[in-house]
């Protein structure tokens, strides 16, 4: 009889505390047998919803199940448990995702979470009230989550964690050279991104959060070949310098040759892309080592290889250095001829110790 009624809808339970007034699993272990049934409480039911609230709950999860579901209470009550808990856990990796992108609605989990836990406590007898209401909090998040999920698996999902990639990075650049032209060019850029991702809409900008991390890798492409081009005239630079090194005649040319070889084979070609920003900027601290280093061995062999000469032989062994006229320009106007005329005097620097020159000046 009490089974009967609470079909009809004209009682309602209370099991452990909590209102069951649908057939379920709790009703049915409720008044499986006399010992079960004894704590259970029985009560007239004086709240059943109305067709309008029926309607729009079943409306509601059809919605989010893609399943028609009629408007029935008992109905509603079982879709809602059969359903809920799959969607739940369809949902369930959006608790991870949205914190380690930085992204919102963390708190939209846990109330989806804590609200399903509670309906299925009671074989969800309260489903239609909280589907069928004006307002359901419960049908809003779920909804905003499903449309989160979907567009972070149809690529969002990549877009977010580049651009937070690039943000990151960009903050440790250096704030000087093409790097810190960077910095600066893709600041408000980085500022908006960052206001469009605190929105819980985030997930409709999908294409123009796409648009901008393309212009954010156009940037960043523009500054891996600025900074290349910078390194590849840094180590001219360096093989010049190492020239002008007073000690540096006292190598071999083999030796000379070697050095120089070494310098360039640091010269890299990497992807024009975030990679390639951070391996250049980490190249560009192995360049200065490098070279200091080779500063410091020329000058300590130099100075090794003049000391044993000079025990050796003494000044007096030394032979007598060849006569050479070196005929440079009277007049520089342009650029190209300075360069022209030291990349002359620098090469000529090996022959120091062997030749003395004689200048000649011409028109």
């Amino acid at each position: 009889m009490v089974a009967a009624l609470l079909l009809s809808a004209e009682i309602k339970l209370k099991v452990a505390g909590r209102e069951v007034t649908v057939n379920g699993q709790q009703a049915i272990d409720a008044l499986k047998n006399n010992t079960s049934f004894r704590s259970v409480g029985v009560s007239l039911r004086q709240d059943r919803p109305s067709m309008g609230v029926l309607a729009k709950a079943a409306e509601r999860l059809t919605e989010l199940t893609g399943e028609q579901v009629l408007p029935l209470e008992d109905e509603i009550s079982k879709v809602a448990r059969q359903k809920l808990p799959d969607l739940q856990t369809r949902l369930s990796p959006l608790a991870e995702r949205l914190p380690t992108l930085g992204l919102p609605g963390n708190d939209a989990m846990e109330t989806i979470n804590q609200q399903i836990g509670s309906m299925l406590q009671t074989d969800a007898s309260d489903a239609p009230m909280r589907f069928g209401a004006a307002q359901s909090p419960l049908f809003d998040e779920l909804k905003w989550a499903i449309a989160v999920r979907n567009a972070l698996d149809q690529g969002l999902f990549a877009t977010v964690r580049d651009l937070r990639a690039i943000e990151n990075a960009v903050a440790d650049l250096p704030s000087t050279g093409a790097p810190g032209e960077l910095r600066k060019s893709v600041r408000d850029d980085l500022d908006l991104i960052g206001q469009q991702l605190e929105q819980r809409d985030f997930h409709t900008r999908k294409a123009d959060l796409a648009t901008s991390l393309g212009a954010l890798e156009a940037r960043i492409g523009v500054t891996v070949r600025a900074v290349q081009a910078a390194q590849k005239e840094r180590l001219r630079d360096a093989g010049q310098d190492l020239c002008l090194v007073q000690e540096w005649s006292e190598l071999t040319q083999e030796e000379q040759n070697g050095l120089l070889n070494q310098l360039q084979a640091m010269e890299t070609h990497v992807g024009e892309d975030l990679a390639g920003l951070k391996r250049l900027l980490a190249l560009q601290y192995d360049i200065e080592a490098t070279v200091g280093a080779m500063k410091s061995t020329i000058v300590r062999d130099g100075r090794e290889r003049q000391r044993e000469r000079l025990k050796l032989g003494g000044a007096s062994d030394v032979p007598p250095k060849a006569k050479r006229e070196l005929a440079v320009p009277r007049r520089i106007a342009t650029a190209s001829q300075l360069d022209a005329l030291i990349d002359r005097l620098v090469h000529l620097r090996g022959e120091i110790p062997y030749a003395e020159f004689d200048l000649t000046l011409t028109d």
